[in-house]
């Protein structure tokens, strides 16, 4: 039957059009016809579309000439030309199905045998061509273009002919799946190349592809059971199938379906390839272990790279960003991914599927819908990952993602700095949640016996510095407490940035435990030894005086909390600028002045405290005073008023006293004179004190006479006899003016 089939090939391509102008059915005369579908042989009659045949090798069933639009189709429509379960020869040619779109293919045969498709044109249907679980089937001069998924889809189909076809702008150009033993000669893709999927290594390495086959005008390489060598230059698709020790470098892959595909391979050097703007995946691995793939560009298309079933493999600095999914494995475990760019990704950054036991280190999972999301994957180590401003997690556990270790990654600005989901046994520690929109941290259902010790939280679900019972950094829905452990079993939590004080024993343990509780009443999730920061204090020792001086050189000791991480170093300089000291002991301030001494510690893992200040003072000279009345005077009244000076050239003056007789001090403030009054006659002592800033103090005394009691008798006694000779006086003139005679008048003047 099969050499029956290959003859009548060799005879067609003798007689037909062999055109691959996409458009080549379309140049012929073409009627219109209805959907034609034939379920079993008994329906290739001429209501169904055929023209001529009886069904047998040297007189075949042709169906041809006929222009089939499908748009409009019923939903249940699966193609404009639908066969199956046929055993007769039969040829489609010269036909032209379009304008499917996502619902009917444009041709579609299932269990079928012995058959042709020659210069068809599918266009902008779902699937242009479907073949499957069909055996023998001739593909040729057909064109595929414009379609929503594969231009041809061929699947659980062994012995095909794929010969001189063109595909252009589909999702895949030619899709071949869980097949055997074809022969591809000549084919034309364009926008979407060849795509091998089959389980076992036959479906791998038992075809016939040569490098006539061009994707954008580059030869496809395939390659099977081959090793040793490097793939020339200028490919673009490369396929390898059962292959080892093979060198892919410096290629330019976009612009196809997948840009490399390994199947059973091993010990393949991946470098350097440029594998972007591709329909599905970048680089694709199925059951392919020990390989390297290392600086390799693999964005914009629906994944950058795919690992399917294949362990051991090294991923290193490849760039996966601008893509449905960055890195995706499923059923791959024990590879190494580390210092992959996977960000700006619709989906994803990586996603792991039931793929255990990697190491993830180093990679940048950032602003995309999820950073970095496992799913049924166990036993993985995530450390130092950047999983930051991606929309809704920035690391995903779920679905019974058991036993993995979290440790320094960075979870800041997402939703959900860390979520799991059906998640237990796993690690979480030293990691930075920071600022993410919701919980920092998010724990539910069934997600039991997970430990979570010695990460920093700051800012997340809105929380300020200071603890809100509705701003909790940290959800756990399991309420009374004892399924997770928010601390280490030997007496370490996590820094909580609204949690950091008291410590007053400085332990490095804040003195009360941070509150997960959701639930108000029970008695639920803590962490029961929040982490206090790393603090150094400065202890001071001298004499002290008033108002934070002291009145002597000032020993300062450096003291540090016993914080988790241990101390590297401790770090003084005197002033706020110059060089750094270690510090190893106590030094001392010496000289007056006013000093700023700043500090701060490293601890053993690299971080700097926050630079600390301190301000000492130190003033211990005394200041000056001077009274300015002279020791000895005498006063003639009650009253006494005395004025001094008083100085100091380095905290200032504070305040004065004075005091008189030997009475107690009095303060006057600022003021340089005080009036003493009610003073006794006799011998007076004043003394005036002077106090500085820093309780610095001086004392002047003077000494006076007050003699005011006699002096007073004489001068009132004074006063009386002035008044009385007043009095004579005003009565001695009244007197003699009422005796002068009045003035006479004068009549001869008139």
């Amino acid at each position: 039957m099969g050499l029956a089939l290959i003859s009548s090939i060799l005879i067609i391509n003798m007689s037909v059009n062999t055109n691959t102008n996409p458009e080549a059915a379309t140049s012929l005369s073409l009627t219109p016809h209805a959907l034609i579908s034939i379920v079993f042989d008994f329906q290739f009659n001429a209501a169904n579309g055929v023209v001529s045949g009886s069904g047998i090798a040297a007189d075949p069933y042709v169906i041809a000439g006929w222009d089939i639009n499908t748009s409009g189709a019923p939903v249940d429509t699966v193609a404009g030309i639908f066969i199956e379960y046929t055993h007769q020869y039969f040829i489609i040619r010269n036909c032209r199905i379009h304008d499917g779109g996502l619902n009917p293919s444009g041709i579609y045969l299932s269990n079928c045998q012995n058959s042709m498709l020659i210069n068809n044109t599918c266009s902008k249907n779902a699937y242009g061509i479907v073949i499957r679980d069909s055996s023998n089937i001739a593909l040729i001069n057909n064109s595929c273009m414009d379609n929503a998924y594969d231009g041809m889809h061929v699947i659980s189909t062994n012995g095909n002919t794929i010969n001189n076809n063109t595909c252009s702008n589909n999702h895949y150009g030619l899709f071949l799946g869980s097949l055997s033993d074809n022969t591809l000669h000549n084919n034309s893709m364009i926008g979407g190349g060849i795509v091998l999927d089959g389980s076992v290594l036959s479906q791998w390495n038992t075809h016939s592809i040569d490098s006539s086959n061009m994707v954008n005008g580059k030869p496809i390489y395939y390659y099977k059971d081959q090793s040793g060598f490097t793939v020339p230059a200028g490919a673009g698709q490369v396929i390898l199938a059962n292959c080892t020790d093979i060198i892919i470098e410096d290629q330019n892959l976009s612009d196809s379906s997948l840009g490399i595909e390994l199947g059973f391979s091993s010990g393949i050097n991946i470098t350097e390839n440029n594998c972007s703007s591709n329909n599905d995946t970048g680089i694709y691995l199925y059951s392919s272990s020990n390989n390297t793939l290392i600086n390799n560009t693999c964005s914009n298309s629906d994944y950058g790279l795919f690992l399917t079933s294949s362990s051991r493999n090294t991923l290193i600095n490849n760039t996966c960003s601008n893509s449905n999914y960055g890195i995706y494995l499923y059923s791959s475990s024990n590879n190494i991914l580390r210092n992959n760019t996977c960000s700006n990704n619709a989906y994803d950054g990586m996603h792991l599927y039931l793929s255990n036991g990697s190491e993830i280190s180093n990679n940048n999972c950032s602003e995309s819908y999820y950073g970095l999301y496992l799913d049924s994957s166990s036993n993985n180590i995530l450390r130092n990952n950047t999983c930051n401003s991606n929309i809704v997690i920035g690391i995903g556990l779920v679905s019974s993602s058991n036993n993995n270790a979290l440790i320094n990654n960075s979870c800041s600005n997402n939703q959900y700095g860390a979520y799991l989901y059906s998640a237990s046994g796993n690690a979480l520690t030293c990691n930075l949640i920071c600022h993410n929109s919701g919980w920092g941290i998010y724990v539910v259902y069934l997600s039991t016996s997970n430990l979570v010790w010695n990460n920093t939280f700051k800012g997340n679900n809105g929380a300020g510095i200071s603890y809100n019972s509705s701003r909790i950094q940290a959800y756990d829905s399991n309420i009374y407490g004892t399924a997770n452990f928010w601390n280490s079993s030997t007496g370490y939590g996590n820094f909580w940035g609204d949690w950091e004080s008291p410590d007053n024993d400085m332990n490095g343990i804040v003195d009360f435990p941070y509150n997960i509780s959701w639930t108000v009443g029970l008695d639920g999730p803590k962490d029961y030894y929040p982490l206090a920061p790393l603090i150094t204090k400065a202890s001071l020792s001298g004499a002290i005086g008033m108002n934070e001086w002291y009145r002597s050189n000032v020993a300062v000791t450096l003291l540090t909390n016993n914080y988790v991480y241990g101390i590297n170093s401790t770090r003084y300089r005197v002033g706020t600028s110059g060089n750094w000291s270690n510090y190893s002991s106590s030094f001392t301030i010496s000289g007056e002045g006013n000093y700023t001494i700043q500090f701060y510690s490293r601890d053993t893992v690299g971080n700097n405290e926050t630079i600390r200040n301190i301000t000492i003072k130190i003033d211990w000279t005394t200041p000056t005073l001077t009274i300015n009345q002279t020791a000895g005077f005498n006063a003639t009244t009650t009253y006494v008023a005395i004025s001094w000076n008083g100085s100091d050239r380095t905290s200032g003056i504070d305040h004065f006293e004075v005091s008189i007789d030997g009475s107690a001090f009095v303060s006057v403030g600022m003021a340089m004179s005080h009036n003493f009054t009610g003073l006794a006659d006799g011998t007076h002592n004043v003394a005036v004190r002077v106090i500085d800033a820093a309780g610095n103090m001086v004392n002047q005394t003077i000494q006076f006479t007050v003699q005011a009691s006699g002096l007073g008798d004489l001068m009132l006694y004074g006063a009386i006899i002035a008044i009385i000779m007043m009095i004579i006086l005003a009565m001695t003139f009244i007197m003699r003016k009422k005796k002068s005679p009045p003035m006479q008048h004068d009549e001869t003047k008139a």
